[in-house]
């Protein structure tokens, strides 16, 4: 599990997994699913959310399902908190949840719940041959957080969100 032990600010950003049949089909792709009523702001400059995108992709690694697999698996405290709040509504104590999750019974819950996600996001992504990653926020250099709030969650190319909130 991951500690944050650097600086911590109330900015939030979200990395977001992509995906895209070829590289020829990423434009047409991101300009189909594209909200219409997306209005320019501040952080998209001249060209629009929609260039901006393109640009990122353009210069992003291309990832390959190992890639995928492995960042779900370093984001498994997302999952964590996900079942945390699950037992909590079955009546589980926090402090009774923090020692299921030491024994086997409660490791082998979290294993599972990332292999299943792991499992719907490369369903998900399916014979696409084109995967990236780009970063968003709302509050850093250039950013209002329309990509991350509202484009980028919304498109049918996305196939995970972590967010870092």
């Amino acid at each position: 599990m991951k500690i944050r032990s650097d600086y911590v600010t109330n900015l939030s950003s979200s990395s977001f997994i992509l995906s895209f049949k070829d590289e020829d089909s990423i434009y047409s792709t991101l300009k189909e699913q594209f909200p219409e009523n997306i209005e320019s702001g501040w952080s998209a400059g001249d060209e629009g959310y929609l260039y901006q995108l393109l640009n990122e992709i353009e210069e992003a690694d291309r990832l390959t399902e190992n890639d995928v697999k492995e960042m779900i698996e370093d984001e498994s405290w997302s999952i964590r908190w996900s079942l945390e709040e699950t037992l909590e509504n079955k009546g589980m104590s926090y402090s009774e949840i923090r020692d299921f999750f030491k024994t086997e019974e409660g490791k082998k819950m979290i294993s599972d719940a990332c292999e299943e996600k792991v499992k719907n996001v490369i369903d998900k992504i399916g014979n696409d041959k084109v995967i990236v990653q780009v970063e968003h926020g709302d509050g850093g250099e250039g950013e209002d957080g329309m990509l991350e709030h509202e484009i980028l969650p919304n498109l049918d190319c996305t196939a995970i969100r972590f967010s870092h909130h």
